[in-house]
């Protein structure tokens, strides 16, 4: 994730948010300013994360998802070299027309 932030950080399109379930908030401030970690912090708490898991279908899988503009998950359980390929991929890829009448 630190390549993603470090490389399209910048791009408008490009949303980085860490969503933290059951987690200890001192645990993650400690994680965060000890790696550096300049993104979105989303800490959940019991209720939420049952929320996420019934509506995503949120299986406590760690590791990053990659969700497009359209709210569909397009990739689950991203590592290494390959999360920022797949997200360099989905930017290419060209955005679905808008339907720009309002309806």
């Amino acid at each position: 994730m630190q390549a993603v932030q470090k490389e399209l950080g910048s791009d408008p399109r490009v949303q980085i948010v860490s969503v933290c379930t059951y987690a200890d908030r001192d645990a993650v401030a400690k994680f965060v300013e000890e790696n550096k970690v300049a993104w979105m912090q989303v800490l959940l708490d019991f209720e939420a994360s049952d929320v996420l898991r019934d509506d995503w279908g949120y299986k406590y899988s760690n590791g990053p998802w990659l969700i497009g503009p359209d709210g569909t998950i397009r990739a689950i359980g991203l590592t290494g070299e390959g999360i920022l390929w797949t997200v360099k991929s989905e930017l290419r890829e060209p955005a679905a027309p808008q339907n720009r009448s309002g309806k």
